[in-house]
């Protein structure tokens, strides 16, 4: 996360604290490699070659300080951290890692990310 000087996003934050149960939508990336037909040069193949859109549901079930724990509806790959999750249509946190194989994935609340950006005021 950056701030970019002249740069308005129209996403919004939800900076309100996450709690056990609360339901959430997770958008990220599957990454498929395996179907481009140039693995050295991935980026000049069409990007539809190389990634699906991945909508699921995530409920949160554990809390640990700036970080939550969701189960996912679906298994989120490496590659997709990073990827945001929604509540109300706001910014809820950014997928952190989870455990490989597993439904579980780790996200940091964008209330502390945004905390971290207002600390950094020159970046």
């Amino acid at each position: 996360m950056f701030r970019l000087q002249g740069f308005n996003s129209p996403l919004e934050f939800d900076t309100s604290s996450p709690q056990i149960n609360m339901l959430l939508d997770s958008i990220s990336y599957e990454h498929i490699v395996e179907g481009c037909s140039n693995i050295k040069n991935i980026l000049l193949d069409s990007p539809k070659d190389w990634y699906k859109l991945i909508e699921c549901q995530a409920t949160i079930d554990e809390l640990a300080g700036n970080f939550y724990q969701c189960k996912t509806s679906v298994i989120l790959k490496p590659g997709s951290s990073g990827s945001p999750v929604f509540r109300n249509g706001k910014v809820f946190g950014i997928l952190h890692g989870g455990q490989m194989g597993t439904n579980h994935c780790m996200f940091q609340s964008s209330y502390s990310i945004l905390s971290l950006i207002r600390c950094h005021k020159d970046i």
